[in-house]
């Protein structure tokens, strides 16, 4: 039988350091190249990421809302529809008022960048946290 030591940890990474560290150094690696403005437009894309996820939220929202609506008018409580009583009519108003909230923050964002060529990162993040507070993502 033939005997094997075993390397220490900190031996084996040192090892694997030793072997890839031209390959982590180069600059043909790179994803960005240093000194471009490679990150600036990767993070610019963000941007159109977060008014999506909250046109998404929106659009969920929005079927949720209609599919309660179309409830409402079908459930009978008292010998009336549900929607004659003033709190079913203020939780249904409030929600629309949130959806439309959303929808134009969307849009306040959107306009901006597409007309003016503005940066639009504040305007799209405030969007995407109060569609995703709201619609519960």
């Amino acid at each position: 039988m033939e005997s094997k030591t075993s390397k220490s940890p900190e031996s084996v990474v040192r090892e694997i350091k030793r072997k890839t560290r031209h390959k982590f150094n180069s600059e043909e690696n790179l994803l960005i190249p240093a000194g471009s403005k490679g990150f600036k437009q990767m993070m610019s894309e963000f941007n159109s990421e977060r008014c999506s996820n909250s046109a998404f939220c929106v659009g969920f929202a929005q079927g949720a809302y209609e599919r309660t609506l179309k409830y409402c008018k079908e459930r009978i409580q008292f010998d009336k529809p549900i929607p004659d009583f003033q709190g079913i009519r203020w939780t249904l108003a409030e929600m629309a008022i949130k959806i439309q909230a959303a929808r134009l923050l969307i849009y306040d964002a959107l306009i901006k960048s597409e007309k003016r060529g503005q940066i639009i990162a504040k305007k799209a993040s405030m969007a995407k946290k109060y569609a995703n507070d709201y619609m519960g993502v």
